[in-house]
């Protein structure tokens, strides 16, 4: 499924990523059924129809695509400097596994079709 990236700096998103993280930290934190079947309920009453599916796949610990080809290894040592404010929409960041996605398997079929330099 392709998730279509917002304009950068768009205003009023439905629901930050951020957001749903924070819900997942709240709902990891409390023992009471209750409690997480509110939180749950509060954040995903507020999504959007086309965030829906990737805002349950982060919540459940997935992505959208499921595997994609880019392991833990791999960005273990990425460390950006967080942003002052949160801006990233849960569309925002399915679009960028889905980029990821994409280039992985770019990368793979390149590495398969080139011939071994090799003996």
């Amino acid at each position: 499924m392709a998730f279509t990236l917002p304009p950068l700096g768009r205003k009023n998103r439905d629901v930050l990523f951020v957001e749903l993280a924070n819900c997942s930290a709240q709902v990891a934190a409390t023992s009471k059924r209750n409690d997480k079947i509110a939180l749950l309920a509060d954040v995903l009453r507020r999504l959007a129809p086309g965030e829906v599916e990737p805002a349950v796949a982060f919540l459940v610990g997935d992505t959208p695509l499921g595997r994609f080809g880019v392991g833990w290894a791999t960005i273990a040592d990425v460390r950006p400097d967080p942003a002052g404010d949160a801006t990233l929409g849960v569309l925002d960041v399915a679009a960028v596994i889905e980029r990821l996605a994409a280039t992985s398997a770019a990368l793979a079929t390149a590495a398969a079709i080139t011939p071994s330099s090799a003996p």
